[in-house]
């Protein structure tokens, strides 16, 4: 069975134009975030490099001013990298603490909001711990995640901000309290969720990090706006929904999609960010994150998969092999078969969304990572490259960023499948 999978794999990539491309190695991961005014206010784990979105522009935008739309927006690198370069732009995201990062960032700003946002900081420099009257998080671990007196201080300042009357100043001070939360936590983000710090955070200064936090997004924003170019900057249209179930219709046609979808890693991204998510309450209750979770790209173990199966045959002919090959291995997760299944099924439902928004020459441009199960890597790429030609696009390259690591022993175990390893960029072009 092995065997037919490998022989089915190397047919598929036989069909597309597979390159190195060393010159996006660095550029898939946000590595160099810290050198980027804006982007900078919030390490997103999984975005990419605006650098990498600039290129893509340039290769596939070119002079022209064009439009350009991210379906899985994050937290608005391709929105904003747009923006700043005065080209309209759409970014849409299911995660309401995702959602509320790219607005904030993507927001045009002017003298007015830094005059405002500059007196409420002034005045939030003056509150004392314990002030304000707030409520804590329905979070079952709340107790663990931050010491009592950080907690404490946390809400306090939260209750204050929320007091703010300017609408646009209190999304840049909720934003900058929001950005200090794993700073001063207990824990840290790592895999698919959060692990525990080896030491306590308890000593870090909670008002010492705001304050640091709020006065760089303040100064990027005043350096912002002294620049020639940001009288062009363009504010994104940003759409809070799941682009998979709800793709909205769209009178105009886009010249570039451009997007990194979850990976097909079982990652939870409403687990990963639950503090963010509890803290900034943008989930009140259990069930609203159980209902946030059902109506994502089917990624990872906690989404809803249907029984029934798409019945198309071209969809079928390219994944059935590797779903009948994982439904007979022995699996840490007896789900992982179907999230496979589903998870091709919602791609190749948002392609065909993306082909009848993209102009003729239009160009797709889906920025993904390979994933390994039972001894063998699912070469998404590939696999995504051929269901794209269903749809009726044209695969001009899967131009491959980087190699992935990996140990002697997982390479005896992977054998010929170990050269999937590795991130790519999937170049569809419409016809």
């Amino acid at each position: 069975m092995k065997n037919l999978l490998k022989r089915h794999f190397g047919s598929l990539e036989k069909q597309v134009n597979v390159k190195l491309k060393n010159e996006y190695a660095s550029l898939v991961n946000f590595s160099t975030r810290h050198s980027h005014p804006v982007h900078r206010w919030f390490y997103y784990h999984e975005a990419f490099s605006p650098e990498l979105i600039e290129k893509v522009i340039e290769n596939y935008c070119g002079q022209k001013k064009g439009s350009v739309i991210d379906p899985f927006n994050g937290g608005g690198t391709t929105t904003l990298v747009s923006s700043l370069k005065g080209i309209d732009s759409v970014g849409l995201e299911v995660n309401p603490f995702s959602y509320f990062l790219s607005k904030v960032k993507c927001q045009k700003y002017r003298i007015q909001d830094v005059v405002k946002i500059r007196k409420n900081i002034a005045y939030l420099r003056t509150i004392l711990k314990n002030k304000t009257k707030y409520s804590v998080p329905a979070l079952s671990i709340i107790d663990r995640l931050f010491d009592k007196p950080v907690l404490e201080e946390l809400l306090s300042f939260k209750a204050e901000i929320y007091r703010v009357g300017d609408k646009r100043a209190r999304d840049f001070l909720m934003l900058g309290w929001l950005c200090i939360l794993e700073r001063v936590s207990n824990y840290r983000k790592g895999g698919n969720g959060l692990k525990k710090r080896p030491r306590s955070a308890s000593e870090k200064n909670v008002k010492q990090q705001l304050f640091t936090q709020l006065d760089l997004m303040l100064v990027d924003v005043e350096c912002l706006l002294q620049e020639e170019a940001y009288k062009h900057f363009v504010e994104p249209e940003l759409k809070y929904l799941n682009c998979v179930n709800a793709f909205p219709d769209f009178e105009r046609k886009f010249d570039l999609a451009v997007f990194s979808p979850p990976y097909l890693n079982c990652f939870d991204y409403f687990e990963v960010y639950k503090t963010e998510l509890w803290m900034g309450d943008f989930v009140e209750s259990y069930d609203q994150l159980r209902k946030l979770r059902r109506n994502t790209l089917r990624s990872h173990l906690n989404a809803t998969f249907k029984s029934e199966l798409s019945t198309e045959e071209h969809f079928v002919q390219i994944i059935e092999p590797l779903f009948s090959y994982l439904k007979g291995q022995k699996l840490w997760d007896k789900k992982i078969p179907s999230m496979v299944w589903f998870y091709f099924e919602d791609m190749y439902r948002l392609l065909k969304n993306l082909y009848k928004i993209l102009k003729p020459n239009g160009t797709c441009v889906i920025v993904v990572g390979n994933s390994a199960y039972a001894n063998a890597v699912i070469p998404v790429d590939v696999l995504l490259a051929n269901l794209s030609r269903e749809v009726g696009f044209e695969c001009d390259t899967i131009d491959v960023a980087r190699r992935n690591e990996t140990s002697s022993q997982q390479h005896k175990n992977l054998g010929n499948f170990s050269k999937y390893l590795r991130e790519s960029l999937v170049i569809l072009r419409r016809q």
